[in-house]
């Protein structure tokens, strides 16, 4: 999923917000693929829908911090800073669900 507001309402850059800035990997990525796999799994010969299902669930894995495996709420899409945002997220219902 990518949304357009949460950097802008609840991320770290709020202080110095210029602008509308895109989070690429945002978390509820994960909760739209539960429903994805859900339907892949009544259709089993349906290659793309497994594909993007997959993509669904793996973007988010992204914006895990590897130093120390807390989640953040999403990607940076500013071509200036392309990082995680410091600041997390509600990582629970994808979570419990995989």
């Amino acid at each position: 999923a990518r949304r357009w507001w949460d950097f802008a309402i609840n991320g770290d850059a709020r202080p110095k917000y210029n602008g509308n800035e895109r989070v690429l990997h945002h978390y509820a990525g994960a909760l739209n693929s539960v429903v994805l796999f859900d339907r892949a799994l009544v259709a089993r010969e349906d290659v793309w829908l497994w594909r993007l299902a997959s993509c669904a669930a793996g973007g988010p894995l992204t914006t895990i911090r590897p130093s120390s495996g807390a989640a953040s709420m999403g990607w940076h899409g500013d071509p200036a800073k392309l990082r995680r945002d410091d600041l997390s997220a509600d990582w629970g219902r994808w979570l419990h669900w995989h």
